[in-house]
C-alpha cells in the first residue's frame, strides 16, 4: 500500500512538535519536516522540484510559507494550515490564495472570530484546536515550598507585560515574604529583531532597573530558556499570564497539567479557554486571587480539578483524533496524476525551449569573446594613446618652461638695454661736458702760452737791453759763480 506523504513545515514548529510525532508513529504515513530561517521560504526552487512527490502540505504558522503553497500547489494535493496571533498583523493571510486552501487550524475561538471577519466566505474552512499538551510529562511531584512559587515562562516581547508579575509579587509580600517569582526565558538582547526596537530596548531596561527599585533581588529568580519545562514547572505554584493579547498561551495549558494554578490576565479569548475564576483584571485582584488559596485544602482540590480540565481540553488524547480526520487520506490521486502528466508535459517544452536558449547562449558568448578581445585592442590602443598623450603633454610642459624662462630672459635682457642705453646717454652728455671742458682749458692754454710767448720776448728784450749797457767783468763774475 502506497504511504501518505505529508510535509510539514514553517519557520518554527516546536508547538507542532506532539503532531508531527504522532504521524511519524503511524506506518501508513511518510513524514517529511522543512524549517528554514525567517517567514519566506527561501529556497523555492527545490521546493518546486519536490513538491510533486507530497500527497498533503502542512504549513504551520500562516506566513510566506502559506502564501507561496496556495499558488504552487497541484491539483489533489491537500494543503493545511495552522494559524496563530502574530499572522492577523502581517500582509501574508491576505495574499494567500484561500481557494487552494483545504482546511484553516486556528488556536482559540478568539482566532476564528478575526479569521471569518477577514475572509467570511472562507468561514466552513476554519476550526478551533487548541494547543496540545502531553498532559502525562507534566505529572512530576511538585517541590516543597512551590505553593510560595510564582512563575513566568517566556517574557518576550513587551506585550507580556512581565512587569506586572513583579507588582503581583510586590503586593503578595506584604502579607508574606516567602513568595518569589521564576522567571524562565530568553534574555530581551537574545533576538535581534526584538533589541532593534527602542520602545522594546527601553522597556526591558526598565524592568531589570525596577527589580532593583522594588528591592525585589533576592526574590526575583532569573533561569535561561531551554526544553526543561517540565521540570521547572514543578517549583511552580501559581503560573502567570500578564499579556496584554494572547491566542492561547501555552504556558497556562502546562501550568494546570503540571497541577500549577493558573493567574489570568483578562485577555480578549482567554474566558473562552480557560475557566472564568482564574481571570484578574488588576495586580491587586492577582494578589488577591493568589492568597484566597492559602488554605492547602482549597489549593489542593483546585489543582486536580485544574488537571481533569486540562485532560479533558487539550490532551494529546482528545486533540490528535482531530488532526487524524484533517490530515486524511481522502487524496485525488486521479488529479495529481493528471497535473503531473500536464507538467512533465510542460517541462518537456520547457526543456526544449531550455535547448534552444542554450544554442543562443553558446552563440552569445562567442560574440561576447569577440567583443572582448575587441574591447581589450582597444583598451590598449587607449593604453598607447594615453602613454603617448603624457609625453605630449610632458614635452609640452617642457616647452613652456622653456618659453617661460625665454620670456624671463628677453624681459631681462630688454631691462639691460634700456639701463645701457640710459647709462651711455649720460655717459654721451658727461663726454661733452668733458670735451667742452677741453676745449675751453685749450684755449686757455693757447692764452696763456701766447701771453707767455710775450712775456718771453718782453723779458728777452728787457735783459738783453740791460745787458748792452753792463761791463765786461759782469759776465766773468756770473760765469763763476
Amino acid at each position: 500500500m502506497n504511504k501518505t506523504k505529508i510535509l510539514f513545515e514553517g519557520h518554527d514548529l516546536k508547538f507542532l512538535t506532539h503532531v508531527i510525532n504522532h504521524f511519524k508513529n503511524k506506518k501508513d504515513y511518510d513524514v517529511e519536516v522543512y524549517t528554514y530561517p525567517g517567514h519566506v521560504i527561501t529556497d523555492t526552487e527545490k521546493m518546486l522540484m519536490d513538491l510533486p512527490g507530497y500527497d498533503i502540505i502542512f504549513c504551520e504558522w500562516g506566513l510566506g510559507n502559506l502564501k507561496w503553497f496556495s499558488h504552487n500547489k497541484y491539483p489533489g494535493q491537500k494543503l493545511v494550515t495552522r494559524v496563530h496571533l502574530q499572522e492577523f498583523f502581517t500582509p501574508y493571510l491576505k495574499e494567500t490564495n484561500w481557494a487552494n486552501v483545504d482546511k484553516v487550524i486556528v488556536v482559540g475561538p478568539l482566532m476564528k472570530e478575526k479569521f471569518d471577519r477577514l475572509f467570511p466566505e472562507y468561514h466552513e474552512k476554519c476550526i478551533v484546536i487548541p494547543n496540545l499538551i502531553d498532559t502525562i510529562s507534566f505529572h512530576l511531584e511538585k517541590k516543597a515550598g512551590s505553593v510560595f512559587n510564582l512563575g513566568l515562562l517566556g517574557i518576550l516581547p513587551k506585550r507580556k507585560a512581565p512587569h506586572l508579575g513583579l507588582e503581583i509579587l510586590k503586593e503578595l509580600r506584604k502579607t508574606d515574604e516567602r513568595y518569589k517569582l521564576f522567571i524562565k526565558s530568553k534574555r530581551p538582547e537574545e533576538l535581534d529583531w526584538l533589541w532593534k526596537k527602542p520602545e522594546e530596548q527601553e522597556y526591558y531596561k526598565e524592568f531589570f532597573q525596577n527589580v532593583d527599585d522594588l528591592g525585589l533581588q533576592d526574590a526575583v529568580i532569573f533561569e535561561p530558556h531551554g526544553s526543561n519545562v517540565q521540570e521547572w514547572f514543578r517549583n511552580i505554584g501559581f503560573i502567570l499570564s500578564t499579556s496584554d493579547f494572547e491566542s492561547f498561551h501555552l504556558s497556562i495549558a502546562e501550568g494546570m497539567a503540571s497541577g500549577a494554578i493558573p493567574i489570568i490576565r483578562n485577555w480578549d479569548g482567554a474566558k473562552a479557554l480557560f475557566p472564568e475564576r482564574l481571570m484578574f483584571d488588576d495586580t491587586s485582584g492577582a494578589a488577591s486571587l493568589i492568597l484566597s488559596y492559602s488554605d492547602p485544602l482549597k489549593y489542593e482540590n483546585e489543582t486536580k480539578a485544574l488537571k481533569t480540565y486540562c485532560t479533558s481540553h487539550f490532551s494529546l488524547d482528545v486533540l490528535l483524533p482531530g488532526y487524524d480526520k484533517i490530515l486524511s487520506r481522502d487524496i485525488d490521486r486521479k488529479k495529481m496524476r493528471k497535473a503531473l502528466k500536464k507538467l512533465i508535459y510542460e517541462q518537456q517544452e520547457i526543456m526544449s525551449h531550455e535547448k534552444m536558449l542554450l544554442q543562443e547562449n553558446q552563440k552569445l558568448k562567442t560574440d561576447l569573446t569577440t567583443l572582448h578581445e575587441t574591447n581589450n585592442k582597444l583598451r590598449a590602443d587607449l593604453a598607447s594613446y594615453l602613454e603617448t598623450n603624457n609625453k605630449l603633454k610632458t614635452d609640452v610642459t617642457a616647452i613652456n618652461e622653456t618659453n617661460n624662462k625665454l620670456k624671463a630672459d628677453v624681459e631681462k635682457l630688454r631691462t639691460d638695454v634700456t639701463t645701457i642705453r640710459e647709462t651711455n646717454q649720460k655717459y654721451a652728455s658727461e663726454l661733452n661736458s668733458l670735451k667742452n671742458e677741453l676745449n675751453i682749458k685749450k684755449n686757455e692754454l693757447k692764452e696763456n702760452k701766447r701771453q707767455y710767448d710775450q712775456m718771453q720776448n718782453s723779458l728777452s728784450w728787457k735783459v738783453g737791453s740791460a745787458l748792452i749797457g753792463k761791463p765786461a767783468g759782469f759776465f766773468k763774475s756770473l760765469r763763476k759763480k
